[in-house]
């Protein structure tokens, strides 16, 4: 699949949410996230909330005909909740985090701070749930945090000389677990047109990370520098982070969990295409399956059954 000349733009990042009046309020209160858009859809009874790190300059109110401009054109990587009210939920439910055999797939979400111990010190202060601590385990350096639905996100510090536009925190990344790094990785470079930022491997822990992001997110920083680590640490935009574990590509029974069986958890990541009309003709000349959600959108599968969402660009 090749769809470079549209320049596709990794949107967004889309997981399940049991009570949404929680989750927005936790990731506007505790992660400088604001709510930017909200898609009502009752008669399928599914809303999904847009929430970004955005700057106040440039916010606009969520469910306006500007917020859904905004989803559709604006340079922002943002968190998709998406609140299924079609199915009764128990009070003792969770959804799927990705990270509990035998249904690992999506990792966590991350974001970056001005100071990890403080931050974190603060954030337990308040109520927030830690994984892991900076001070706990063998890397010092991160934390990791539980949302209200008890997926994972990593808490890294920044690099302290940039201009992170007066934000306190910003998004800093998607992980997802692949079986096969190689088809994984010329599915997202060539076919959705992400950049190759660096990767790093551990032969004796036997896994490998692979960090991929938009263009735009290297725009003005220095790809020269030769620890990638420190790179990213500069960056406003997030990364997608690839974990490969050794050995499971050559194992024909095994596979990850997209998230989109029971039980379900994370939903996709939603990217951007200048043309729907275009992106089908591509995808039936090269015999791509996909399907179509209300003539708008189109759902695409990575080759670990990751479903992606392409939607059209407002311009």
């Amino acid at each position: 699949m090749n769809l470079l000349n549209q320049i596709p733009f990794w949107k967004g990042t889309r997981l399940r949410i049991k009570n949404p009046e929680v989750s927005v309020s936790f990731y506007e209160k505790f992660f400088a996230m604001k709510n930017v858009h909200v898609l009502k859809d009752p008669e399928n009874k599914k809303d999904v909330y847009y929430l970004g790190n955005i700057p106040e300059s440039e916010q606009v109110e969520a469910g306006s005909e500007e917020g859904n401009q905004f989803i559709k054109s604006a340079n922002y990587t943002l968190i998709e909740l998406l609140h299924d009210y079609s199915v009764e939920r128990s009070d003792d439910f969770f959804y799927n985090n990705g990270n509990v055999e035998p249904h690992r797939g999506f990792g966590h979400i991350a974001f970056f701070c001005q100071d990890l111990e403080n931050n974190c010190i603060e954030l337990e202060e308040q109520g927030v749930k830690f994984k892991k601590r900076p001070h706990e385990g063998r890397m010092k350096n991160l934390a990791f945090a539980l949302d209200p639905d008890g997926y994972y996100i990593e808490i890294i510090q920044r690099d302290d000389n940039k201009d992170f536009k007066g934000l306190p925190y910003n998004l800093a990344q998607t992980m997802i677990r692949v079986k096969d790094p190689k088809s994984t990785l010329d599915f997202y470079q060539n076919g959705l047109g992400l950049k190759m930022i660096g990767s790093k491997h551990f032969e004796e822990a036997k896994f490998s990370l692979f960090f991929l992001a938009n263009s735009i997110a290297l725009d003005n920083n220095d790809n020269n520098n030769e620890d990638f680590f420190i790179l990213m640490k500069t960056l406003f935009h997030p990364v997608l982070e690839i974990t490969h574990n050794h050995g499971t590509e050559n194992d024909d029974d095994f596979s990850y969990h997209s998230g989109n069986t029971e039980p379900v958890g994370f939903s996709n990541l939603t990217f951007l295409v200048n043309s729907i009309d275009a992106t089908k003709e591509t995808l039936d000349q090269n015999n791509i399956t996909y399907d179509v959600i209300n003539g708008e959108s189109i759902v695409v599968k990575d080759p670990d059954n990751y479903h992606i969402v392409l939607l059209q660009h407002f311009s």
